[in-house]
């Protein structure tokens, strides 16, 4: 918001969304704030309706339509989408772009048009221009003849390095203000390829914990149950008949593939909100889940079960679906606004933490306020946000961390002795909405208890 208003400029995130906030920001005369982020979100809801169809045009090609309608009304109705399609930020436009990217692939490998390769090579560089995560496109590229038979290499190549070329070309007129600067370089792009390497504030790779972080703590919350056991059935039902796989599908189990195991084997595991990172992935499974059920339907032959792909495909939609309309209809029972209403009846001054309030921070972490210097202040209360000590506190539970996150966990522990009233949301709570939000009283000079 603030880049589109003007008031800052950042590269933690290439330039696509800010330019496009800024036509429709300009388009429907939105000025204040609030406008701002109401029309970015609405186009981010455009882009996530867009990537529904989109996804539906590729599983076409991949399923028997109907199941091909199921797969793509798996990924419409899922929280992940859902969620992430309210927020004003990159993530809906490179899921997009991504699937764009896959179409004009397939379209490829499939004519050898020209045409393609100058589609597919401006949508990777958009898709780059919306997120840096959209390198993953070109390793896309750079791998489809391991699993797609092309009919010449040679050619194949060069109109994938013409492609290339093309999104080169895109990338650089999108974010000329970037590669000329070598501060922006650093503190964009070469930034957020460390995180991949080093994580956030806690870093975790899941093989070496023995289990999948991203299927348990983003996918199965993210798609529910009933979607995830149908995709990894289908999923399976591909790799048995693998020389069967249309190129679509071969190229949709490719790209989530590498999405996820890049996800998965990165240390880069922020909750809330990791599930933006498997975006990437969920065409995939939604192909996954559309296959199963087409299978099943293929080994159903006595007329008395003739109904049962069909009440099966209904009871799978139903429970993402359920869940999705409890996240949307939550959204207007803002913890924030609850905690801000509290503290402006009950509280003297007081020292907020990110996420605990409508408005700006008063300090970047309540872990690293000096409580005795800030009650000499006239502060009496201050707030803290679940997305903050949650972080340190799951931190604190795995080796190997930085030492400031267990220092941090410990002193969020110390300052949770003292009274504090919690304002928990009454709704299901996924990616960045609905923070627990704490506000400590801190008049007394120490927590009740201690000497």
């Amino acid at each position: 918001m603030r880049i589109v208003a003007g008031g800052e400029s950042g590269w933690s995130d290439p330039a696509l969304l800010s330019h496009l906030g800024g036509v429709t920001a300009t388009l429907v005369e939105a000025e204040s704030p609030r406008q701002i982020v109401r029309a970015g979100r609405v186009l981010c809801a455009i882009a996530g309706a867009l990537s529904v169809f989109l996804l539906w045009q590729l599983l076409r090609q991949a399923l028997q339509p109907v199941y091909a309608l199921f797969g793509a009304a798996t990924a419409a109705v899922s929280p992940m989408l859902v969620s992430q399609a309210h927020y004003f930020a990159p993530d809906m436009i490179a899921l997009a772009l991504g699937l764009t990217s896959v179409l004009c692939l397939v379209r490829l490998t499939e004519t050898d048009g020209p045409r393609w390769a100058v589609g597919l090579g401006g949508a990777v560089g958009l898709g780059v221009s919306a997120h840096y995560g959209g390198v993953l496109l070109v390793l896309l590229c750079a791998t489809t003849p391991v699993v797609v038979p092309v009919r010449d290499g040679r050619a194949f190549r060069k109109q994938v390095g013409q492609a290339m070329l093309v999104a080169a070309i895109t990338f650089a007129a999108l974010n000329a203000p970037l590669l000329l600067s070598g501060q922006h370089l650093i503190t964009g792009p070469w930034v957020q390829f460390l995180r991949i390497f080093r994580g956030d504030h806690v870093h975790l790779i899941s093989p070496a914990h023995g289990d999948s972080f991203h299927l348990r703590e983003t996918l199965w919350p993210g798609l529910t149950g009933p979607v995830v056991l149908a995709a990894a059935i289908g999923i399976a039902c591909a790799i048995h008949r693998r020389r069967m796989l249309s190129t679509a599908a071969r190229l949709l189990l490719l790209s989530g593939g590498l999405a996820f195991a890049i996800a998965e084997l990165s240390p880069l595991k922020p909750l809330p909100g990791a599930e933006r990172y498997m975006l990437a992935v969920l065409p995939a499974l939604a192909f996954g889940a559309g296959l199963a059920l087409q299978t099943l339907a293929g080994t159903v032959h006595r007329r008395s079960f003739q109904w049962g792909p069909v009440v099966t495909m209904a009871v799978v939609l139903a429970v993402p679906a359920c869940v999705s309309v409890q996240i949307v209809r939550g959204l207007g029972d803002d913890t924030r606004l609850r905690a801000d209403a509290w503290i402006a009846a009950n509280a003297g001054r007081t020292l907020r933490a990110p996420y605990t309030s409508t408005g700006p921070p008063d300090v970047a972490s309540l872990a690293a306020v000096d409580l005795e210097a800030a009650r000499r202040g006239g502060v009496t209360h201050v707030a803290t946000s679940s997305f903050a000590y949650d972080t340190f506190a799951r931190g604190s539970r795995l080796a190997n961390q930085h030492d400031y996150v267990y220092e941090r966990h410990k002193r969020y522990q110390e300052l949770f002795e003292y009274p504090y009233v919690e304002f928990r949301p009454d709704h299901p709570s996924f990616g960045w909405s609905h923070p627990t939000v704490r506000v400590l009283d801190i008049r007394a000079p120490r927590p009740p208890g201690r000497p």
